[in-house]
């Protein structure tokens, strides 16, 4: 499974995206862009809790990505 977060928290809460980057980098995340982030793990129901807590959770979206590679014409 591949799990993409894909956030725009607004510049004022910059505290709080700065502490988003850094859990999603300590939980192994991989940035693809500023605010887009990859990577092969479950996000812990602690993390979603704590999004809620900084009222940050509107800004965030995750994917969870069951299948990948090319898309082909079938």
């Amino acid at each position: 499974i591949l799990t993409i977060v894909i956030f725009d928290v607004p510049e004022r809460e910059r505290a709080k995206r700065d502490w988003l980057r850094y859990e999603l980098i300590m939980m192994g995340f991989e940035k693809l862009q500023n605010s887009v982030w990859a990577g092969k793990y479950v996000l812990p129901t602690e993390f979603i809790s704590d999004l809620e807590i900084y009222n940050i959770l509107p800004f965030v979206h995750i994917f969870s990505v069951s299948r990948t590679g090319t898309i082909t014409t079938v």
